[in-house]
């Protein structure tokens, strides 16, 4: 897409202010500093696997000779990960989400970082 495309696109596009903008979880310099014409709000969910529910779900599947589909429609369907807590949102710049090694960890520390601080 030419830049000149790229700019009209983005005039009729839902609008994101000024005091929304933080600076990049992963290099802490601006949305803009790479020129890129994009960025990115992430929430990152992370989910705590409930094993008693696991457990039960596969029991229920052994007693019906390992169908799972029935098992699924015929069981309680109970949540079998929990979200511990609300997550929060975060910017990326356009240059750290193209990066291949998408570092999950580095981002939970981050966000516990930046938590701890306000």
């Amino acid at each position: 897409m030419e830049r000149q495309e790229a700019r009209d696109l983005v005039r009729n596009m839902k609008g994101f202010k000024q005091s929304e903008l933080e600076a990049c979880l992963l290099c802490d310099k601006g949305m803009a500093h790479s020129q890129d014409l994009d960025f990115y709000r992430v929430t990152l969910e992370r989910f705590m696997i409930d094993y008693g529910a696991v457990q039960r779900q596969a029991g229920l599947e052994t007693s019906m000779g390992a169908a799972a589909g029935l098992a699924q429609i015929m069981g309680p369907d109970e949540d079998l990960a929990k979200l511990p807590s609300p997550q929060p949102s975060f910017l990326v710049c356009g240059k750290c989400a193209m990066d291949k090694k998408l570092p999950l960890p580095r981002i939970s520390e981050r966000l516990a970082t930046r938590d701890e601080e306000g």
